[in-house]
């Protein structure tokens, strides 16, 4: 009796058998939606979606696994043509550049902590081997330097490699 259309039967009926028409409720209002029939079609259930070896659990994973498919290459041919462009470079490139410049500024360095040496010797009253001994140890300093910059971002790029698969691995689906 909870159908909306028995509803409606029942209540004129009882109204035409009791003869008191106007203390009834009016029936009420019924949708032409609520009157037609659901879809024959049953509906997907949560867990048929998720066992991996149903038909639509199977379907889902190659649907979605087309999906990852042309998005990767759709980033690959993004990334081509960026490269034709010109916008990316090849990491070895990037490098070489990278040493070139920190050579440059060392050398610069170098030089500059080569002049303020002769100046401060002549200013101290110093003489060639005393110039040349302050040199010395000023390029053995700048050397010592060199070494520990390098450790230190051996020490930090392996952290950050270390940092970017521990996001990496969970950022992935297992």
């Amino acid at each position: 009796m909870s159908h909306p259309t028995n509803q409606m039967y029942v209540t004129e009926n009882r109204l035409s058998s009791e003869g008191n028409v106007a203390t009834a409720p009016p029936p009420p209002r019924v949708r032409k939606s609520e009157i037609e029939h659901k879809s024959d079609i049953p509906r997907r259930s949560a867990e048929a979606e998720s066992d991996p070896g149903s038909i639509t659990g199977l379907a889902l994973r190659e649907k979605k696994a087309k999906t990852l498919k042309v998005e990767r290459e759709a980033e690959l041919h993004r990334l081509k043509i960026q490269k034709m462009q010109g916008e990316l470079m090849p990491i070895d490139l990037v490098e070489r550049t990278q040493t070139i410049n920190i050579q440059s500024i060392f050398r610069s360095f170098e030089s500059a902590s080569e002049n303020i040496a002769s100046i401060y010797n002549e200013r101290l009253g110093g003489d060639r081997a005393s110039l040349a001994e302050m040199i010395t140890r000023m390029r053995k300093e700048l050397e010592r330097a060199i070494r520990a910059a390098e450790e230190k971002s051996k020490e930090e790029i392996k952290g950050l490699m270390a940092e970017y698969a521990a996001t990496r691995r969970r950022g992935e689906k297992k």
